[in-house]
């Protein structure tokens, strides 16, 4: 678990600091680092002992206490208490490392929701503290795509990035930025998953950009729609978390579905970029911008992340794309996207090669699936002169259960976020039931 591992690291790194004698200073950032792990982890009893410890760090950084032997042997102690703590979660432990600290000025109570906040509310105003970390984790995410963009990243620039986002990342104020919250949260697991020995390449490196991206205009008040954000977000984690073991095998009929669907909607958006570039219509840069955006996510959501990523770089180039080299900007987009999807081929078992059925087709009814409410009432099913109804005859399989996942595109732009997540589950649902 990586928890445990980064926890005994970090503990690791501040006993040695502590025995060689160095400043209170060095102490802070594995400190920061564990205790915004803690938090990450929902390890609230180690996260109580890390709080304390990194109060204590830095009140003898600011010369409010004695850095000697006595302060440096009470830290060493409670590290002790504290390897145990990250181990087995144990209250008593927690409190033992805690009375430890108390003579040394570090809080002992106190809700968990306050003391997580403490070391924000030092700062002062949040919203002036929110917007200079959010700069801090920006810069060192820009170190982190440097180095995620080698097969083997330099783990200091990861670890950069985890101490940069410690501090924000124990406050229950993120809860009113979503975006800077999510930011925090994928970084975490890219960063994490490189870490633990995931390759990297260019997908993580463009992903660290998009939370760069994201934090250094979230406060601008002109920013656009903070759902588009986050989906961005989400795509570009997805893509790297996925590249590590290569694009997963996607059957015949998967790949042919969505070729037809990209082909269609590469379609017609070469014929909004030709009314942006005319002025025939108000609305056709947004609207193109919008249906290529809702094509990567059905690419990521049927396995081809490259082809997502691909379209997302897309979208953006149309913000600074003169009007007049939209359509030549589609058509080679089409024409790459479509390139990389090949040619179609057979279907693995064609419906032709399949025995005849001893009775009269009939249109299949659909299973449940997550978003029942949003499924057509199902066709009667033909049962055998037995009187048993096919199990075939009662789910969606093969194509019909793609054109299903596509129908409920419409029903997943207009949904809520509640809605939107059932229609999200049924979309996983049918792939499964096309990929059998």
């Amino acid at each position: 678990m990586f928890f445990a591992a980064e926890a005994a690291e970090c503990v690791a790194e501040l006993e040695s600091l502590l025995a060689t004698k160095a400043e209170a200073a060095r102490l802070r950032a594995p400190a920061r680092r564990l205790r915004g792990s803690a938090h990450m982890a929902s390890r609230d009893q180690t996260l109580r002992v890390a709080l304390a410890l990194e109060a204590v760090v830095r009140t003898a950084e600011e010369g409010g206490l004695a850095w000697d032997d006595a302060t440096r042997g009470a830290l060493a102690s409670a590290l002790g208490d504290l390897k145990a703590v990250a181990d087995t979660e144990s209250v008593a432990t927690a409190d033992a490392a805690l009375a430890t600290l108390a003579p040394l000025g570090a809080p002992t109570s106190g809700a968990l929701a306050g003391g997580t906040d403490a070391a924000v509310e030092e700062e002062g105003d949040f919203g002036a503290f929110l917007r200079a970390e959010a700069e801090r984790i920006a810069a060192a995410a820009r170190a982190a795509a440097v180095a995620a963009s080698m097969e083997a990243p330099d783990p200091a620039a990861l670890r950069g990035l985890l101490d940069a986002q410690a501090a924000l990342s124990g406050s229950s104020a993120l809860a009113d930025v979503p975006v800077v919250a999510r930011c925090l949260q994928v970084a975490d697991s890219l960063a994490r998953g490189l870490l633990t020995g995931e390759p990297g390449g260019e997908e993580f490196s463009a992903a660290f950009g998009q939370i760069a991206t994201a934090l250094e205009a979230f406060d601008d008040g002109a920013g656009e729609d903070q759902e588009a954000v986050l989906m961005r977000l989400d795509r570009a984690a997805a893509v790297a978390l996925g590249a590590g073991d290569g694009e997963p095998e996607i059957p015949v009929e998967v790949v042919n579905f969505f070729r037809s669907e990209a082909r269609a909607e590469l379609a017609r958006a070469k014929q909004l970029a030709g009314d942006a570039a005319e002025g025939r219509t108000a609305t056709a840069v947004d609207r193109l911008k919008s249906a290529l955006s809702s094509l990567s996510t059905t690419a990521v959501t049927f396995g081809f992340g490259a082809v997502g990523g691909r379209l997302d770089e897309a979208v953006g180039s149309i913000d600074v794309a003169q009007h007049g080299e939209l359509p030549s900007l589609v058509a080679g987009l089409a024409a790459e996207v479509l390139d990389a999807l090949g040619a179609e081929e057979p279907p693995a078992h064609a419906e032709a090669d399949r025995p005849a059925p001893d009775r009269v087709d009939a249109a299949a009814a659909p299973i449940v699936t997550a978003g029942a409410s949003e499924a057509p009432a199902p066709a009667p099913a033909l049962a055998d002169p037995e009187g048993a109804v096919p199990i075939s005859d009662l789910c969606y399989s093969g194509a019909r259960a793609l054109r299903r996942a596509a129908q409920l595109r419409s029903a997943w732009e207009k949904a809520d976020p509640v809605s939107a997540r059932d229609i999200v589950e049924e979309v996983f649902d049918l792939i499964d039931l096309a990929r059998a």
